[in-house]
């Protein structure tokens, strides 16, 4: 029913030829798509939308977009584009100061970026949690990101190389990885 809701908006803005609500009702889209995890249909849409927005100049738009799409590629495993897109939402919500979001895209990158360079994802991963800690402890992605950073300290307790380039006391690790 959304998305039928969504496509009379899509046409209706194509009608009238009003990119930004073409923009708005292709992400809608995209956004349904991925909560009912059609990840295809997600990502075709979402590409959509992410280039109206580019084309329109509309910031906030382009970061959402792409953060939109970093997920959908995250679901899916194409780590490569996942990173992409989380790094250009990144850049569109500092570009526009909303730390809150560039909280968030930390979160996600975080997690990519463990998987190639522990200590680069364990630091993005620091940064969201204290931004989430100084202004919004109970987001989803705060705990999303204390359970991801627990893990972790977990891993540099168990693993000496990581203690070492990590620069974190092995019992240290232990600690904060209890008290998230």
């Amino acid at each position: 029913k959304s998305v039928r809701r969504y496509t009379t908006a899509l046409e209706l803005s194509k009608k009238h030829n009003i990119r930004f609500t073409e923009a708005l009702a292709t992400e809608g889209i995209a956004t349904v798509y991925s909560r009912q995890n059609n990840l295809d249909k997600a990502i075709e849409f979402g590409l959509k939308a992410f280039k109206i927005n580019k084309a329109e100049n509309q910031f906030r738009l382009i970061a959402s977009s792409a953060h939109l799409l970093g997920v959908s590629y995250h679901l899916k495993d194409d780590l490569k584009n996942a990173a992409h897109y989380y790094g250009e939402s990144l850049k569109g919500f500092e570009k526009i100061g909303d730390s809150l979001n560039v909280a968030v895209n930390y979160t996600h990158l975080g997690l990519i970026e463990k998987e190639r360079d522990f200590d680069k994802g364990f630091q993005l991963q620091r940064k969201a949690h204290d931004f989430f800690e100084r202004k919004e402890p109970m987001h989803y992605n705060a705990i999303q990101n204390a359970g991801n950073l627990s893990r972790s300290y977990l891993e540099i307790y168990q693993n000496d190389s990581l203690t070492v380039n990590t620069g974190v006391k092995k019992m240290d690790a232990l600690a904060k990885s209890d008290e998230l």
